[in-house]
């Protein structure tokens, strides 16, 4: 995909208007969400012993974007989001993390937790630039190095102490007592994100933010 070369006003006015109907809380909570977009994007040019924090989206209630909001960040890069639910139990979520690492994917989307995440498995996840584990259905391990931006959608979301300190969220608040009673100018879905042009908008303002963030120097975060 060939990106247009976006000034910075330009990149700022596409992705307001990509994010401008997320009830976002505050003006922190969408510099996170531009971080995981950026982070997926631009996960190529990290060390590859860089530790890309966990994206965690939560919400007042139910229906808010959170999971639409999530797919933002992997549609435009991926093409498409495979989005997985977990029952709870720790060895479960470690086969899943075994897989994503054997498989070499850049990302791991868990929609929809229920419970508190307090997970050992997850915050070693979060912070290790190799990965070992059991090869599946066999008695042999198997160590790697892994790159994987990690995005959590809950309500009212519950996390252990250790996986606050791995994590950057992001929160929604619906101000309607009924979620369906808002009103969206613009419908939005897998279908739209997934269209050519709006990838190509979508990736070319990114772009347009890396080449600003360039062209001043590569500073450093706050």
């Amino acid at each position: 995909m060939i990106y247009d070369e976006m000034s910075l006003d330009e990149a700022r006015e596409v992705l307001d208007e990509l994010l401008g109907e997320f009830p976002f809380v505050d003006s922190r909570s969408k510099a996170v969400q531009l971080a995981a977009m950026l982070s997926l994007f631009g996960l190529n040019l990290l060390s590859r012993q860089a530790q890309v924090p966990m994206f965690v989206y939560t919400a007042n209630a139910p229906r808010a974007g959170k999971t639409l909001l999530l797919k933002t960040v992997v549609i435009p890069v991926m093409g498409a989001a495979a989005v997985q639910t977990l029952s709870g139990e720790e060895e479960e979520l470690r086969k899943v993390l075994d897989s994503v690492v054997r498989e070499g994917s850049p990302y791991l989307a868990l929609d929809n937790l229920k419970r508190r995440v307090n997970s050992p498995a997850l915050e070693a996840f979060t912070t290790s630039a190799t990965w070992s584990g059991r090869v599946l259905g066999q008695t042999g391990m198997f160590e790697m190095q892994k790159q994987t931006v990690v995005l959590v959608t809950a309500n009212h979301a519950q996390v252990s102490t250790d996986i606050a300190g791995r994590a950057l969220f992001v929160d929604l608040w619906v101000a309607e007592a009924d979620p369906q009673a808002r009103e969206i100018k613009r419908t939005m879905d897998d279908a739209y994100l997934s269209r050519p042009d709006v990838r190509q908008r979508v990736l070319s303002a990114l772009w347009g933010l890396i080449r600003h963030w360039n062209a001043q120097g590569q500073p450093g975060g706050t």
